[in-house]
């Protein structure tokens, strides 16, 4: 998808499909990147999509990031009303996952918590 100049936009749980062969499959791939168009499910969107700035790949690996914390800890990184979420987005990081998950691998917890950087660049 990245690969091909694609980015989703809006990767979200249900983005994401369990096909009839086991594997994962993504599901409403957005455009091409570049774009400022604000779009998506504010949980899962990441601070330059939120500011309606141009968006690339990054965007989609911090939407990734907050997926995948979902999963480990069964618990939204960011939660509450909607500005609530925004600002916690654009300026808190979510309570840290070995603290929902005691045993959690620290590679794995290092792993998310790169993915959910403010900065792109630092993604």
């Amino acid at each position: 998808m990245h690969g091909l100049g694609l980015i989703h936009r809006e990767f979200k749980p249900s983005s994401v499909l369990l096909g009839k062969d086991h594997r994962a499959k993504i599901v409403n791939v957005g455009g091409p990147d570049g774009g400022t168009v604000v779009m998506g499910t504010p949980q899962y969107q990441s601070p330059e999509q939120l500011r309606g700035e141009p968006v690339d790949r990054r965007t989609d690996i911090f939407s990734l990031g907050a997926v995948l914390y979902e999963l480990i800890s069964y618990r939204r990184a960011f939660t509450g009303e909607l500005i609530a979420v925004i600002m916690a987005i654009l300026n808190k990081p979510p309570q840290p996952l070995h603290e929902r998950v005691p045993r959690l691998d620290a590679a794995l917890e290092a792993l998310v918590d790169r993915a959910l950087q403010k900065d792109p660049a630092n993604s």
